[in-house]
């Protein structure tokens, strides 16, 4: 069995800080791009708000 892991061919990093109105907006455009082998890492650096 091949697990998913085994496809991801590059991490997509993504910092962000008090982002909560536009996070969904940024990984939903993300996830419509073609080319699905990749891996999405959000760094949230402390938010004070929804972010999280």
């Amino acid at each position: 069995m091949q697990h998913i892991s085994d496809n991801i061919q590059f991490s997509v990093l993504m910092p962000v800080y008090n982002q909560a109105s536009f996070i969904r907006r940024a990984i939903a455009s993300l996830m419509m791009q073609t080319y699905p082998c990749f891996e999405l890492i959000i760094i949230n650096d402390g938010s004070t708000d929804c972010t999280e």
